[in-house]
């Protein structure tokens, strides 16, 4: 018991000591610093700092008076500036429109041209069945021609019955034929309208084939067609005489030769030059 008492006694001792120190110290610094400021002048002492000013950059055109004139001018310039944009605005719109046109106008373009392609299409076969239709209109024409004949340079008199005139030249013509010549012609009537003192063909429709040829044969170099001034001919389509027209000059010169020359078909519409 004895020994920790001392030992307790020790330690009191000891921190009394510590704290004893520690003040030394704590007064001994305060000196000093009071020692420094007594050394050190009012200049030396730290000023208390406050806001560094630092200097905006203005616009080189910045004024510090403007007046309401330099205010106008630039709202009339900003004005400007909008009118620009809505010009230009205005424009791609237009643009854009014009743009939209354009497509549809080639879209429809386009559709026109298909249905033109067809149409094109269409009219080649529509020429090439007219071209056929015309062919068998014209051979059904020429067929129906082959029971006709024509009388031309026989004069004509005024309010005459040209039945009875035709007939009484036919007759004339061929006096030995076994049928009656009323029964023969089907019809007979002058060609076109009168005009003046000009002489009209006439039309013979025989109502057989072989009516027809006979007379046909028997007119050529009748002298009785000779004396009445006419001469009988086929009833040609204007196709047909035109391709007649382009022999006869050779058909011409032959008789001119003292040769016999004539023409005769050979196809529905084509003819030869028969010389003799």
């Amino acid at each position: 018991m004895a020994g920790r008492g001392r030992k307790a006694e020790d330690k009191v001792v000891i921190s009394n000591r510590n704290d004893h120190d520690y003040a030394d110290t704590m007064e001994v610094c305060v000196e000093a610093n009071k020692r420094l400021l007594d050394d050190c002048s009012a200049e030396d002492l730290p000023v208390t700092p406050s806001k560094v000013h630092i200097t905006k950059k203005m616009h080189p055109d910045y004024k510090e008076d403007i007046s309401n004139a330099d205010i106008l001018e630039a709202i009339y310039s900003l004005s400007k500036r909008f009118d620009k944009q809505e010009e230009k605005l205005e424009e791609l719109t237009r643009k854009m429109e014009e743009s939209s046109v354009i497509s549809e106008m080639k879209e429809d373009m386009k559709t026109h041209k298909q249905k033109a392609a067809e149409l094109e299409l269409e009219l080649s076969d529509l020429k090439k069945e007219n071209k056929e239709l015309r062919s068998r209109v014209g051979e059904l024409d020429r067929y129906k021609r082959r029971w006709n004949l024509r009388i031309k340079g026989l004069p004509e008199k005024q309010n005459e019955n040209t039945r009875e005139e035709v007939i009484t030249l036919l007759s004339t013509i061929a006096p030995g034929v076994p049928w009656e010549m009323e029964e023969a012609l089907d019809m007979v009537h002058r060609i076109g309208r009168k005009e003046g003192n000009r002489t009209r063909q006439i039309i013979m429709q025989f109502s057989k084939r072989i009516y027809r040829e006979q007379i046909w044969a028997l007119s050529k170099g009748s002298s009785v067609c000779k004396e009445a001034g006419c001469h009988f001919a086929e009833d040609l389509n204007k196709e047909d005489r035109e391709a007649r027209q382009v022999l006869w000059p050779r058909i011409k010169q032959a008789r001119a030769e003292g040769k016999a020359a004539s023409s005769s078909r050979y196809t529905s519409h084509h003819f030869n030059i028969i010389i003799q």
